[in-house]
Protein backbone atom coordinates (compact mmCIF):
# COMPACT_ATOMS: atom_id res chain seq x y z
CA UNK A 1 0.00 0.00 0.00
CA UNK A 2 1.27 3.38 -1.43
CA UNK A 3 1.97 5.62 1.30
CA UNK A 4 -0.27 8.21 -0.47
CA UNK A 5 -2.72 5.62 0.06
CA UNK A 6 -2.05 4.99 4.20
CA UNK A 7 -1.89 9.12 4.68
CA UNK A 8 -5.34 9.03 2.97
CA UNK A 9 -6.60 6.01 5.41
CA UNK A 10 -5.53 7.49 8.28
CA UNK A 11 -7.51 10.38 7.38
CA UNK A 12 -10.46 8.91 7.52
CA UNK A 13 -12.87 9.03 10.98
CA UNK A 14 -11.69 6.12 13.32
CA UNK A 15 -15.45 4.60 13.28
CA UNK A 16 -14.90 4.37 9.02
CA UNK A 17 -11.38 2.55 9.24
CA UNK A 18 -12.50 -0.20 12.02
CA UNK A 19 -16.01 -0.50 9.91
CA UNK A 20 -13.28 -1.23 6.79
CA UNK A 21 -10.65 -3.75 9.35
CA UNK A 22 -13.95 -5.79 9.94
CA UNK A 23 -15.40 -5.98 6.46
CA UNK A 24 -11.79 -7.13 4.97
CA UNK A 25 -11.40 -9.96 8.43
CA UNK A 26 -15.31 -11.29 7.21
CA UNK A 27 -13.93 -11.01 3.88
CA UNK A 28 -11.10 -13.63 4.15
CA UNK A 29 -12.66 -15.17 7.01
CA UNK A 30 -15.53 -16.18 4.10
CA UNK A 31 -13.07 -17.42 1.96
CA UNK A 32 -11.35 -19.73 3.73
CA UNK A 33 -14.20 -22.39 3.99
CA UNK A 34 -14.54 -21.87 0.45
CA UNK A 35 -11.47 -23.28 -0.31
CA UNK A 36 -12.15 -26.26 1.46
CA UNK A 37 -15.43 -26.55 0.03
CA UNK A 38 -13.79 -27.11 -3.31
CA UNK A 39 -11.56 -29.94 -2.20
CA UNK A 40 -13.04 -33.69 -2.94
CA UNK A 41 -15.66 -34.92 -0.70
CA UNK A 42 -15.02 -38.09 1.67
CA UNK A 43 -16.97 -40.95 0.52
CA UNK A 44 -19.70 -41.95 1.95
CA UNK A 45 -19.69 -45.01 4.12
CA UNK A 46 -21.15 -48.44 2.67
CA UNK A 47 -24.16 -49.54 4.62
CA UNK A 48 -22.90 -52.62 6.39
CA UNK A 49 -25.55 -54.38 4.95
CA UNK A 50 -26.66 -53.71 1.03
CA UNK A 51 -29.87 -53.67 0.45
CA UNK A 52 -31.39 -56.79 -0.74
CA UNK A 53 -28.63 -58.72 0.39
CA UNK A 54 -30.08 -60.71 3.55
CA UNK A 55 -33.60 -61.32 1.25
CA UNK A 56 -30.48 -62.83 -1.75
CA UNK A 57 -29.46 -65.51 1.24
CA UNK A 58 -32.64 -66.57 2.31
CA UNK A 59 -33.18 -69.88 0.96
CA UNK A 60 -36.81 -69.96 -0.78
CA UNK A 61 -39.76 -72.04 0.69
CA UNK A 62 -39.52 -75.27 -0.74
CA UNK A 63 -43.11 -75.50 -3.02
CA UNK A 64 -45.05 -78.63 -2.94
CA UNK A 65 -44.30 -81.94 -4.22
CA UNK A 66 -45.20 -81.57 -8.19
CA UNK A 67 -46.73 -85.14 -9.61
CA UNK A 68 -43.49 -87.78 -9.83
CA UNK A 69 -45.35 -89.79 -12.08
CA UNK A 70 -47.43 -89.40 -15.36
CA UNK A 71 -51.15 -89.04 -14.65
CA UNK A 72 -52.98 -91.88 -14.11
CA UNK A 73 -53.54 -94.01 -17.20
CA UNK A 74 -56.94 -93.33 -18.33
CA UNK A 75 -56.74 -96.33 -21.40
CA UNK A 76 -54.14 -98.92 -20.37
CA UNK A 77 -53.29 -101.82 -22.47
CA UNK A 78 -53.16 -105.43 -20.86
CA UNK A 79 -49.76 -105.44 -22.30
CA UNK A 80 -48.80 -102.57 -20.54
CA UNK A 81 -50.56 -103.79 -17.19
CA UNK A 82 -48.79 -106.72 -17.46
CA UNK A 83 -45.31 -105.38 -17.86
CA UNK A 84 -46.08 -102.98 -14.76
CA UNK A 85 -47.21 -105.79 -12.38
CA UNK A 86 -45.05 -108.71 -13.71
CA UNK A 87 -42.36 -109.75 -10.50
CA UNK A 88 -39.99 -110.47 -13.31
CA UNK A 89 -40.13 -106.64 -13.89
CA UNK A 90 -38.54 -105.80 -10.41
CA UNK A 91 -35.55 -106.89 -11.59
CA UNK A 92 -35.44 -103.40 -14.17
CA UNK A 93 -35.14 -99.99 -13.67
CA UNK A 94 -38.07 -97.67 -14.88
CA UNK A 95 -37.60 -95.04 -17.53
CA UNK A 96 -36.97 -91.37 -15.58
CA UNK A 97 -40.67 -89.95 -14.65
CA UNK A 98 -42.28 -93.56 -15.10
CA UNK A 99 -44.34 -95.43 -12.50
CA UNK A 100 -41.93 -97.72 -10.66
CA UNK A 101 -42.72 -101.39 -11.82
CA UNK A 102 -44.88 -103.48 -8.71
CA UNK A 103 -46.99 -100.32 -9.06
CA UNK A 104 -49.60 -98.80 -11.42
CA UNK A 105 -51.49 -95.89 -10.77
CA UNK A 106 -55.44 -96.18 -12.54
CA UNK A 107 -58.05 -93.34 -13.11
CA UNK A 108 -60.96 -95.72 -12.14
CA UNK A 109 -63.96 -93.24 -12.16
CA UNK A 110 -67.32 -93.77 -9.68
CA UNK A 111 -70.09 -92.00 -9.61
CA UNK A 112 -69.56 -88.94 -7.50
CA UNK A 113 -68.53 -89.75 -3.98
CA UNK A 114 -69.86 -93.58 -4.27
CA UNK A 115 -68.53 -96.90 -4.73
CA UNK A 116 -70.33 -97.32 -8.00
CA UNK A 117 -68.12 -97.64 -10.92
CA UNK A 118 -68.91 -95.52 -13.66
CA UNK A 119 -69.85 -97.17 -16.72
CA UNK A 120 -67.14 -95.65 -18.90
CA UNK A 121 -64.72 -97.32 -16.45
CA UNK A 122 -65.50 -100.42 -17.07
CA UNK A 123 -63.33 -101.21 -20.27
CA UNK A 124 -60.84 -100.10 -17.54
CA UNK A 125 -61.26 -102.30 -15.07
CA UNK A 126 -61.58 -105.28 -17.92
CA UNK A 127 -57.62 -104.76 -18.69
CA UNK A 128 -57.05 -105.21 -15.07
CA UNK A 129 -58.76 -107.99 -14.99
CA UNK A 130 -57.37 -109.65 -17.98
CA UNK A 131 -53.56 -108.96 -16.86
CA UNK A 132 -54.32 -110.29 -13.09
CA UNK A 133 -55.08 -113.40 -14.82
CA UNK A 134 -52.26 -113.66 -16.59
CA UNK A 135 -50.35 -116.78 -16.51
CA UNK A 136 -46.56 -115.10 -15.27
CA UNK A 137 -48.81 -112.93 -12.66
CA UNK A 138 -50.96 -115.69 -11.65
CA UNK A 139 -49.22 -116.79 -8.10
CA UNK A 140 -48.55 -113.05 -7.14
CA UNK A 141 -50.49 -111.01 -4.56
CA UNK A 142 -51.75 -107.19 -5.07
CA UNK A 143 -52.81 -104.88 -2.52
CA UNK A 144 -55.72 -102.44 -4.00
CA UNK A 145 -55.31 -99.01 -2.64
CA UNK A 146 -58.07 -96.53 -2.70
CA UNK A 147 -56.79 -92.49 -3.36
CA UNK A 148 -59.16 -89.73 -3.07
CA UNK A 149 -58.59 -85.75 -3.39
CA UNK A 150 -58.88 -83.63 0.06
CA UNK A 151 -63.17 -82.67 -0.32
CA UNK A 152 -64.40 -83.47 3.13
CA UNK A 153 -63.22 -84.74 6.37
CA UNK A 154 -60.37 -86.78 7.18
CA UNK A 155 -62.64 -89.79 7.96
CA UNK A 156 -65.12 -89.04 4.96
CA UNK A 157 -62.26 -89.52 2.66
CA UNK A 158 -60.79 -92.53 4.41
CA UNK A 159 -63.93 -94.04 4.08
CA UNK A 160 -64.49 -93.04 0.75
CA UNK A 161 -61.47 -94.37 -0.43
CA UNK A 162 -61.78 -97.55 1.18
CA UNK A 163 -65.28 -98.14 0.11
CA UNK A 164 -64.19 -97.81 -3.27
CA UNK A 165 -60.92 -99.88 -2.83
CA UNK A 166 -62.97 -102.81 -2.28
CA UNK A 167 -65.74 -102.14 -4.72
CA UNK A 168 -62.40 -102.45 -7.16
CA UNK A 169 -61.27 -105.94 -5.21
CA UNK A 170 -65.22 -107.21 -5.79
CA UNK A 171 -65.37 -106.08 -9.65
CA UNK A 172 -61.75 -107.94 -10.16
CA UNK A 173 -63.11 -111.21 -7.67
CA UNK A 174 -66.43 -111.35 -9.80
CA UNK A 175 -64.02 -111.46 -13.31
CA UNK A 176 -62.34 -114.79 -12.04
CA UNK A 177 -59.73 -112.97 -10.23
CA UNK A 178 -58.29 -115.34 -7.17
CA UNK A 179 -59.65 -113.08 -3.50
CA UNK A 180 -56.78 -114.79 -1.99
CA UNK A 181 -54.43 -112.51 -4.63
CA UNK A 182 -56.09 -109.30 -3.30
CA UNK A 183 -56.38 -107.09 -0.67
CA UNK A 184 -58.05 -103.66 -0.70
CA UNK A 185 -56.83 -100.65 1.55
CA UNK A 186 -58.13 -97.07 1.84
CA UNK A 187 -55.51 -94.20 1.98
CA UNK A 188 -57.59 -91.13 1.89
CA UNK A 189 -55.95 -88.11 1.14
CA UNK A 190 -52.53 -89.09 2.73
CA UNK A 191 -50.80 -89.95 -0.41
CA UNK A 192 -52.11 -86.97 -2.86
CA UNK A 193 -50.23 -87.56 -6.29
CA UNK A 194 -50.42 -83.71 -6.79
CA UNK A 195 -49.80 -81.76 -3.52
CA UNK A 196 -49.78 -78.62 -5.51
CA UNK A 197 -53.44 -79.01 -6.01
CA UNK A 198 -55.10 -81.09 -3.50
CA UNK A 199 -58.53 -80.69 -5.38
CA UNK A 200 -57.26 -81.76 -8.40
CA UNK A 201 -58.99 -85.45 -10.09
CA UNK A 202 -55.34 -86.67 -10.66
CA UNK A 203 -55.41 -87.02 -7.02
CA UNK A 204 -58.50 -89.19 -7.28
CA UNK A 205 -57.53 -93.07 -8.65
CA UNK A 206 -56.65 -96.61 -8.03
CA UNK A 207 -53.17 -97.68 -7.04
CA UNK A 208 -52.23 -101.81 -7.34
CA UNK A 209 -49.38 -102.65 -5.67
CA UNK A 210 -47.87 -105.65 -5.85
CA UNK A 211 -46.80 -107.52 -2.43
CA UNK A 212 -45.61 -110.95 -2.73
CA UNK A 213 -43.61 -111.96 -6.17
CA UNK A 214 -43.28 -115.89 -5.71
Amino acid sequence: MGFFQIKKLVCLPPLLCAALTLSHSLSWAHGAPKEAKEEAPAAAEEPAVKPGYVAAQVAPIPSPKAPQHPLPWNEAKVTDLIKQLDPQSLKKKPKKGAFPFGTVELAIEFKGDTDQLADRSAPLLDSLSNALKYSRLLESKYVIEGHTDSRGSTRFSFLLSKQQAEAIRNALIQSGVDANRLRSEGKGFKEPQDERNPLSKTNRRIRVVLVNAN
